[in-house]
């Protein structure tokens, strides 16, 4: 109970530091981590979990990060703390044991990586470990599933790709120009926020680099949009400096060949270290500005700006009403609602109704959805371990079937469940550890030919659903 206890304390002041920017709030939830862990692994779980407070404790556990942001208050802290001491007149040799204290911590947070990438631990973790991030799967046999628009705009006007914004001189270049610069080969991982990975997967093309040494990027310059030749002209972003550290290129080839439509060819970006819904398929312009502009996954999906995978920054953190959400609760009806990250473990929920409702990155570990309706549902990323979907129905709302594309379905008890026509891309029904928790299927779960071969990157998961609905 003292463990428990001073976990609350901790975690409490903590996460007032999520809102009081003069407060560090860090070490209390690593403090808080440490006692529930030795007092209650449900509730160090918990923490762990939580969508503010969880991220920045896992951080720092597994990859000895300290977010620059952090870094650059704390310094700000202790320099108008030896400053104040300073003013008041403390004798030289307080003054000189204050400040050398606060010298050796301020170079102990300095030396620390900013981002996972940046860790030491991460690289060894990567090298002496599976060389993906957290829940990821590897895709079966090199596959390379195809996820979102599956072609560009179409337009008789040549291929070229416009350099604009904060540079000192805007271009529109031809492939063949960009070529020009000189291509190299980059092997790199791809991570695809749905929960697969495919390894080591060789392009050819021209680094970023080279294209911003020729345009000259600004003083202002903070931020760079990669737009793409889509019908909806769909863009993501990142910050400059990361842009630079990470080294992407404009790939135009793939596995000694040219890069297929389908996966983003002609010309596509490749982001190394970032899911890959930053690396822009059938790149038309790149425009470096002052101010972010959130692109189209992370305006419309929620999908998260930093999208590390090494910290699974795979949503942006949602506000709900907290009164609203229980108004919500109480009439089961989600129907067409936008609930991204919503959290409802161990709720009762049976005959729910969520049809075509937006439930990316929700939780209903353990909740009771027996006969609920998802139908058109959004439930991509969802977190439905043990939950109990006996008959629940999956089908198809105004033709737009539903999404269950990485959802983690572990130990779920799909009994009677409609499956039909989902597409169930790095889905998790059982792990590899632990073969007897997956989830419960058989002969009366509806899943077609559809949804099973959308699992056909994932051949573990495809050979554990068929063999549990007697098709092997």
């Amino acid at each position: 109970m003292l463990w428990i206890g001073g976990g609350y304390v901790f975690a409490g002041i903590g996460f007032a530091g999520v809102f009081l920017p003069v407060l560090p709030g860090v070490p209390f939830l690593l403090l808080a981590a440490f006692c529930f862990s030795r007092g209650s692994e449900r509730l160090h779980q918990a923490l762990l979990a939580h969508p503010r407070l969880g991220p920045p404790i896992i951080a720092w556990r597994d990859y000895g990060v300290i977010p620059k942001r952090a870094k650059t208050l704390a310094i700000i802290l202790m320099a108008s703390s030896f400053g104040l001491t300073w003013w008041m007149g403390v004798a030289p040799l307080a003054l000189a044991l204050q400040g050398t204290v606060l010298l050796c911590v301020a170079i102990f947070l300095v030396t620390r990586p900013s981002t996972a990438n940046d860790s030491v631990a991460a690289r060894g973790a990567a090298a002496a470990a599976p060389a993906i991030p957290p829940n990821q799967q590897v895709t079966s046999n090199g596959k390379w599933p195809v996820v979102g628009e599956k072609a560009p705009r179409r337009s008789d006007e040549p291929w070229t790709v416009e350099v604009a914004g904060l540079v000192a001189a805007a271009r529109r270049f031809t492939l063949d120009e960009l070529r020009a610069l000189g291509e190299e080969d980059v092997v790199v991982d791809i991570h695809c926020v749905t929960r697969w990975s495919r390894p080591a997967s060789r392009f050819r093309g021209v680094r970023l680099a080279k294209i911003l040494a020729v345009c000259g990027p600004l003083e202002d310059a903070r931020f760079v949009s990669f737009v793409a030749r889509s019908d909806r002209q769909h863009s993501t972003s990142l910050k400059l400096d990361d842009v630079l550290g990470l080294d992407p290129i404009f790939a135009f080839e793939h596995d000694d060949g040219p890069l297929d439509e389908i996966h983003g060819g002609p010309v596509r970006m490749v982001v190394p270290g970032r899911y890959f819904y930053k690396s822009v398929k059938w790149l038309e312009r790149i425009e470096l500005m002052a101010i972010d502009r959130l692109g189209f996954w992370e305006a419309e999906a929620g999908y998260h700006n930093d999208a590390d995978p090494w910290l699974e920054q795979r949503y942006a953190v949602a506000n709900f009403d907290r009164r609203a959400v229980a108004e919500l609760f109480q009439s089961r009806d989600f129907s067409g609602k936008d609930l991204r990250s919503l959290r409802a473990d161990g709720q009762a929920f049976a005959g729910l109704k969520a049809q075509a409702a937006a439930l990316r990155d929700a939780s209903f570990c353990g909740a009771n959805l027996e006969g609920a309706c998802f139908d058109g549902a959004n439930l991509s990323n969802a977190r439905l371990v043990e939950a109990n979907l006996r008959n629940a129905s999956f089908g198809p709302f105004e033709g737009q079937p539903a999404d269950l594309e990485g959802a983690d379905l572990r130990g779920a008890d799909l009994r009677g469940a409609r499956l039909s026509g989902v597409s169930l891309f790095g889905a998790t029904f059982v792990a590899s550890d632990a073969p007897d928790a997956g989830a419960i299927i058989d002969a009366t779960t509806e899943i077609d030919a559809v949804a099973l071969a959308s699992l056909d990157a994932t051949l573990g998961q495809l050979e554990y659903v068929r063999r549990a609905l007697g098709r092997s």
